[in-house]
């Protein structure tokens, strides 16, 4: 079991120096990867101006945040309100993927089944707050009913 699989299992004690590593390593290039999509999809207007481009790209950056977040918690060894912060983070950025995901499923679902709409394609703010404000109520209301300690490793 990698590091990140771990993750989704704390109970779980990561042991091995080559499992670390490998999943530094692994973490590392996706994270590579998910920056040079970011750049590709940034860059170009006409890839940029599709809807369905446009998600791709803020998902990619979320999913981007909550890797360096991980490869911050797996490197840096941090301790306190820093492991705290960074894991009430990396929780906001992976629930926020997830979000980007069903915001993803909602634009197909327009696009696909309501073809005949008055509306247009465009993306409406609703997506915007849909993918980015719900993500964080989970942390925080967390945070608050354990005073953070679901957030340590002894938590």
């Amino acid at each position: 079991m990698t590091s990140f699989a771990a993750l989704l299992n704390p109970m779980y004690k990561v042991e091995s120096k080559a499992l670390a590593i490998y999943s530094v390593v692994c973490v590392s290039l996706s994270l590579i990867s998910l920056v040079a999509a970011v750049f590709l999809l940034g860059c170009s207007r006409q890839i940029r101006a599709l809807a369905n481009n446009r998600l791709v790209l803020y998902m990619s950056i979320s999913l981007a945040f909550a890797l360096g977040a991980y490869l911050v918690a797996a490197e840096a060894k941090l301790t306190g309100i820093a492991c705290k912060a960074v894991g009430m983070f990396m929780h906001y950025a992976f629930l926020s993927t997830f979000f980007w995901c069903l915001v993803m499923a909602w634009h197909c679902y327009e696009v696909l089944v309501k073809v005949f709409t008055s509306k247009g394609q465009k993306l409406s703010r609703r997506m915007y707050l849909l993918a980015m404000l719900p993500p964080i109520l989970l942390p925080v209301i967390l945070a608050a009913q354990s005073g953070f300690d679901a957030y340590t490793s002894s938590g």
